[in-house]
């Protein structure tokens, strides 16, 4: 049995927190607050997700956004674990 791993951490943290981590009044509102934390999600991503097209307006508004400094020692984390280096 598949479960979202993305949705049990942040499940997981919100208990042991007793707060959302991301405490949005709407899901644009939440996509917001994740990107401005994470950045973009990679094209790949975005390819395979299944309402894409439902959030593309919001996605575009915030592709402009400048990754925040978390984000930036995400993806070198992640690069580091895909390759190696």
């Amino acid at each position: 049995m598949a479960i979202d791993m993305w949705s049990l951490g942040c499940m997981a943290a919100e208990m042991f927190l007793g707060l959302p981590l991301f405490p949005g009044a709407s899901e644009h509102d939440l996509l917001v607050r994740i990107v401005d934390m994470l950045g973009m999600p990679p094209d790949h991503v975005l390819q395979k997700a299944l309402h894409t097209n439902r959030y593309r307006p919001a996605l575009y508004t915030l592709m402009s956004r400048q990754n925040s400094l978390f984000c930036s020692f995400y993806h070198a984390a992640e690069a580091f674990v895909n390759t190696g280096v």
